[in-house]
């Protein structure tokens, strides 16, 4: 099993010498945060042309794309950034639905 993992390491190692150092830089426009609630786009005017979306990095298109479907034409998911806390939630949860909707889903819909 050691073997194993020091072949994969090395490999890992020898791929990212190809793809080159890790990037700090990536998506240099900033979208913004979005403090007042925003309704979904209505007309597919607002949604096309440059700068619409999310910038994905390092293979985060699946979740870019499922955050886009879920909220930037639709009300449905929106419980999820106006539910209240409860005691089986995680400590960050009020912080991170707070990012979820100022920082994604509002800029997305402005």
């Amino acid at each position: 099993m050691e073997r194993l993992a020091i072949k994969f390491l090395s490999e890992w190692r020898d791929t990212l010498h190809l793809i080159g150092p890790l990037r700090t830089d990536f998506g240099s426009v900033d979208s913004g945060v979005e403090s007042s609630k925003c309704e979904p786009c209505l007309t597919t005017d607002d949604l096309i042309g440059r700068m619409k979306g999310i910038q994905g990095h390092r293979n985060s298109c699946y979740l870019d794309a499922t955050l886009y479907a879920m909220f930037v034409q639709s009300t449905a998911f929106d419980r999820l950034l106006e539910r209240p806390a409860n005691k089986d939630d995680i400590p960050q949860y009020r912080e991170f639905q707070r990012l979820l909707a100022t920082e994604v889903v509002y800029p997305l819909r402005r």
